[in-house]
């Protein structure tokens, strides 16, 4: 089942109608009937925070009292009233607090909204909710966005919009899910998309399976064993005769035949595969291992591998290609860091910390910008609990891997991907179930890329 968006905005995203709370407390009695409490966490932090007394008229200040991991407690907030956010370099945004108050230890409900920068060139256009913990996202066409589900029986599907007037929406339009006896196990991984066969593969962990689906009517083909434990990310040769699988518990790289499903040959990689990237001329396929932190060269015609990059203690994740010079690109959670690889030395020659806990990266068609997802700091408790932030979506000059741009995204952007157009980019929040839209303009955010 789809539901309808949370909020489907237009670039006044945050100053228009209400925005929802995130966070209720446990219900408990009311403490202070007459005093009613608000809990606020902002990104940025410092975000001052009125009350707005008549429509676009006089506004109340409102001094908070500091509590612990970033929140600010207001008293004698009413029900239903208009709350406006504002800090320097930002968007002015407004909350409208119009669900219904519910008791709780302090008579509190607690509430957390981030800012949008007032200039740049991603531009926030549209929101969605999603299924339970959106993995990773990927364009199925220009318009078009399938977003596997760890925690849920598929793939959700959305659909962009656009009005004569440029605004956008972002709407479901369905759910891609395998048989039965295969989504109830969810576990839905990473996609690859092959648009001369016109396929969809998905790889779902918890069943060690591959699945094919046609495109575009995302009719589900079969289901292929991945030869390991836990299939993460997918590549495809440039024909589409194989696909690669990264087996994280089988510590392997394996090569699929596309049409057969049989398993063509499997290569140890010492490690737990992530991220996969076959080299242009196929010679050679990069794989980041997560569990070491190196990035290491597999040569594909003889199946093994040939150079280990980078440290020996890391996380590597993510791994893609410039489309303008060939270099090599990779995320690395552990150090919070991008990292460019010459292909042809097999050395790093760049490095640059972004933040902590670096996720998806990837290039816009042209190369100009090297977008990341960062997930911000985790909970001490669990990275599956919220944390004490909100993470962020940067924009990186890949030359200097300088941060052009920056937003807040919400808890725990990970998925990442930009149009075959170039026009959007879309993330998604790992522990929001949410899927947001942002349009790409220039690093001056006055026209498009294409």
């Amino acid at each position: 089942m789809v539901t309808l968006p949370r909020i489907v905005q237009s670039s006044r995203f945050l100053a228009v109608a209400a925005v929802a709370i995130f966070a209720l407390l446990p219900v408990h009695p009311f403490v202070a009937a007459d005093e009613p409490v608000l809990r606020l966490r902002s990104f940025p932090p410092d975000a001052r925070v009125a009350m707005l007394l008549s429509g676009d008229g006089p506004r109340r200040v409102l001094a908070g009292e500091p509590a612990d991991g970033g929140w600010r407690v207001y008293r004698n907030v009413p029900e239903g009233a208009v709350l406006e956010l504002s800090a320097p370099g930002y968007r002015t945004g407004r909350i409208h607090l119009v669900t219904a108050r519910r008791g709780t230890a302090e008579g509190a409900i607690s509430v957390e909204e981030r800012l949008l920068p007032e200039r740049g060139p991603l531009e926030l256009v549209a929101e969605a909710p999603t299924g339970e913990s959106p993995k990773s996202v990927t364009f199925l066409t220009a318009d078009t966005v399938a977003v596997p589900l760890l925690r849920a029986p598929g793939i959700d599907l959305y659909t962009i919009s656009e009005d004569r007037w440029g605004s956008a929406t972002l709407l479901p339009s369905g759910r891609l899910e395998p048989p039965e006896r295969w989504a109830v196990d969810g576990g839905f991984v990473e996609p690859l998309v092959l648009p001369r066969a016109r396929e969809l593969w998905i790889s779902q962990m918890t069943t060690a399976m591959v699945h094919r689906f046609s495109l575009p009517g995302g009719e589900w083909i079969a289901a292929y064993p991945s030869g390991g434990g836990w299939p993460k990310v997918l590549a495809n040769d440039r024909m589409e005769r194989f696909v690669w699988v990264a087996n994280w518990r089988g510590e392997s790289v394996v090569r699929i035949d596309r049409t057969s499903g049989e398993i063509m040959e499997e290569i140890p990689v010492g490690g737990q595969p992530r991220g996969l990237l076959l080299s242009e001329d196929e010679r050679a396929l990069w794989v980041c291992i997560f569990s070491s932190g190196e990035v290491v060269r597999v040569d594909t015609e003889r199946g093994t591998v040939t150079e280990r990059i980078g440290p020996q203690r890391g996380a590597a994740r993510h791994i893609v290609r410039s489309p303008r010079n060939g270099r090599l690109y990779y995320s690395d959670m552990y150090y919070g860091t991008v990292n460019i690889i010459d292909p042809d030395t097999k050395t790093v020659v760049a490095t640059r910390r972004v933040g902590p806990n670096v996720n998806t990266i990837a290039f816009d068609p042209d190369g100009r910008y090297l977008f990341v997802s960062v997930r911000g700091r985790n909970n001490p408790e669990s990275y599956l609990v919220p944390g004490p932030e909100f993470g962020r979506v940067l924009m990186l000059d890949p030359e200097t891997l300088e941060t052009v741009h920056e937003v807040y995204g919400r808890h725990q952007p990970t998925g990442l991907a930009v149009s075959p157009d170039g026009r959007y980019l879309v993330t998604t929040d790992f522990l929001d179930d949410n899927v947001a839209l942002y349009r790409i303009g220039t690093a001056t955010g006055r026209s498009p890329l294409r």
